[in-house]
């Protein structure tokens, strides 16, 4: 894995087989991990998920070390996030949805197969707008970032619904690690159900929420935002 990265790089855990010591079940006290035990629904034929992901940016002349996804929310090793026991909410046939930041598409992999998922595609690529609907430019260590991924992993044979799923998600960026709306409405198109949201932060019909922090994020009307109608119109054409 070596050892710390200068010049403003990610380090990232990559080791998903070290010993864990609190028995993958979804539980440990100095985490966001919760029991997955006792999830109503199942077994589910989509999940979706917005892991915490683990990580340090290093920044300045002596390159301190700054954990930014700590500044916002508990975050989780990858290797106990591995250790949830996932494939026991998994339908034999079930399509998983996995956001990830560049840094950790490696990781996010791994962990899709450490949950008994084979990795297919990108499903989604969220090209991220200001409120008043003109392309937001972040910031990069390489590149200035515009965009976010998320994953498709399948297990089984999960049946296509509709052909007619586009990639690009034109949204704009809301809160600090909410994700767009319309992600649910594509993926109900996409593949059939039970759907379960996993680390989710709002609550929508007809999904199963598990996470810590349910209920942090109220569904937003956003039917009079520009960049949503714009969004929404693309996306019946």
């Amino acid at each position: 894995m070596g050892g710390r990265r200068r010049g403003g790089e990610h380090r990232a855990a990559h080791d998903l087989s070290r010993p864990h010591g609190w028995r993958g079940r979804g539980y440990r006290g100095d985490s966001v991990l919760t029991p997955l035990d006792d999830v109503p629904g199942g077994p589910f034929g989509c999940i979706l998920a917005d892991p915490p992901w683990s990580f340090r940016t290093w920044s300045g002349k002596k390159g301190t070390p700054h954990r930014s996804a700590n500044d916002h929310y508990m975050t989780t090793a990858t290797a106990d996030l591995a250790a949830l026991p996932v494939q026991e909410l998994a339908a034999k046939d079930c399509a998983l949805f996995m956001w990830v930041v560049d840094s950790h598409i490696d990781q996010a992999i791994e962990l899709g197969r450490a949950w008994g998922f084979r990795f297919k595609t990108r499903a989604f690529t969220w090209r991220k707008l200001t409120a008043k609907g003109t392309p937001r430019i972040g910031m990069g260590y390489w590149t200035r970032k515009q965009t976010e991924l998320c994953l498709l992993f399948t297990r089984g044979k999960v049946r296509r619904k509709d052909k007619g799923v586009r990639e690009i998600i034109d949204a704009p960026r809301r809160e600090h690690s909410r994700k767009p709306d319309e992600q649910y409405e594509r993926i109900e198109r996409l593949v059939d159900g039970p759907y379960i949201e996993l680390f989710a932060r709002q609550r929508r019909a007809g999904w199963q929420a598990w996470g810590n922090e349910v209920g942090r994020f109220e569904a937003a009307n956003d039917n009079h935002s520009p960049a949503t109608s714009r969004s929404r119109a693309a996306l019946a054409r």
